[in-house]
């Protein structure tokens, strides 16, 4: 039975009768607020920076405002609450401990930027607590990792054999630095006394070599999300390495192989940048859901015969054609969840077949890529024409907004739709608020 409290949380959100969809686009729009909100902080430190080279101590409240910044961007109530605070104490040191200055322009504009950024922390507050309170706190039915599961989970990199993710992750670092790298040592080569005899006299030419240097950034931020997503995929873990690691049910993930790929959008901290803005496969949709699913149990998946480097995100393993279906219905028996990424290849047909068979409808957590809106619907067809299910009668509105779809005993659909199908953070969400939601 659904705890009451929770039915409660995941009432406000939408229904979840039976068949019905559950709307999840006041949720995501509450996260994104809260992470609009959260520039107020982020660029406030930065100007204190400038302060803090005169008054070390302000380097304190300067970390103090990025940590609440980046929490209030994730949506806690507590970080929202600490980046309210923070803005306010500012603003009243400025009113009460400068009472001769009060009237003087610089004072009065920085009063009335820090009124308005305090008013906006307080909107950012709010979304906060709007945020957590749609957001469902635990999915159900689910074992907790123990704490030696989690830190190898996240130090997946870290683990012996995999010298080359260690030298991608170097190269990485080296990137990330080179903007600051580069100019120090030609500075350090010059001399800083020196620096008047070399660079020319005109102020044009001086902001000419400038702009031509930030014009590299682009380059640069290729160059770390490229190898950053080299070295996530030479790090991944083969399936035996994740059960030895983690000795929870697994959840299986199966989808066909065209989509192992498929980039979603991930927008970076304080930033209106998606990662795939530099490069197209920086994030996927399976990292997202692994990311997500991790909470109950090692993700697993069958390779792609062949693949010299697999993807990031569940753990592969190889088997030759003789042995791949065997291995599926193990898997699909042993799994306390199976995420499917609808698609209509004879592979994942056998698949639906199997699920179908083995009456595995209340592991099945249907998700729907980011995909066209007829591509969409074709996939969906052809998923209820290799399952045997029959139309539902809210479909059409409810497929072209999916983004997972779970089942009851009976195979009917529970869809949670979103007005957002583009970035991470939706299926993130939706996978939270559907899991929870399940029996």
């Amino acid at each position: 039975m659904m705890d009451k409290k929770l039915f409660i949380r995941l009432s406000s959100i939408a229904p979840l009768v039976q068949g019905q969809a559950m709307n999840i686009t006041d949720l995501v729009r509450a996260k994104r607020q809260c992470a609009t909100y959260a520039w107020v902080g982020w660029i406030i430190a930065s100007f204190l920076i400038i302060v803090a080279l005169a008054i070390p101590m302000m380097f304190l409240l300067v970390a103090a405002l990025l940590v609440a910044s980046y929490s209030t961007a994730k949506g806690s109530r507590l970080g929202a609450g600490l980046h309210t605070v923070l803005i306010g104490v500012l603003l009243a040191k400025l009113v009460l401990g400068q009472p001769s200055a009060a009237f003087s322009s610089v004072y009065r504009w920085l009063t009335i930027l820090l009124l308005i950024g305090f008013t906006l922390s307080l909107f950012g507050l709010k979304a906060a607590f709007t945020y957590r309170n749609l957001l469902p706190k635990k999915f159900s039915n689910k074992e907790s990792p123990s704490v030696a599961e989690w830190l190898s989970h996240k130090l997946t990199f870290l683990h012996s054999g995999k010298i080359r993710a260690t030298a991608f992750y170097s190269l990485l670092a080296l990137v990330s630095l080179l903007p600051v790298i580069v100019p120090t040592i030609v500075l350090n080569i010059i001399g800083f006394d020196n620096i008047g005899r070399y660079l020319p006299k005109s102020e044009v030419m001086f902001w000419v070599l400038m702009g031509g240097y930030s014009c590299l950034a682009p380059l640069f931020a290729f160059g770390v999300w490229y190898f950053f997503t080299k070295a996530k995929r030479t790090a991944a873990l083969r399936l035996e390495q994740a059960r030895e690691r983690d000795h929870r049910r697994p959840v299986l993930l199966l989808r066909s192989f065209q989509d192992d790929l498929t980039p979603v959008a991930r927008k970076l901290p304080f930033t209106s940048f998606q990662s795939s803005d530099f490069y197209s496969r920086a994030w996927t949709l399976e990292e997202s859901i692994e990311k997500t699913l991790w909470a109950y149990g090692p993700v697993i998946a069958i390779g792609r015969p062949g693949e010299k480097m697999p993807p990031a995100g569940a753990a592969r393993e190889y088997v030759s054609n003789d042995e791949w279906q065997d291995r599926v219905k193990d898997y699909i028996s042993d799994a306390q969840l199976v995420a499917v990424i609808v698609g209509k290849t004879a592979g994942l047909d056998w698949e639906y077949q199997q699920l179908t068979l083995m009456k595995a409808w209340t592991k099945l957590v249907l998700l729907f890529p980011p995909v066209a809106e007829t591509e969409l619907r074709t996939r969906w067809v052809h998923f209820q024409k290799a399952t045997g299910l029959g139309p539902c009668h809210r479909e059409p509105n409810e497929v072209s907004n999916a983004l997972l779809a779970t089942f009851s005993e009976e195979g009917s659909p529970r869809f949670v739709t979103c007005k957002w199908r583009n970035d991470e953070e939706c299926y993130r969400l939706a996978l939270r608020c559907g899991l929870a939601a399940s029996p």
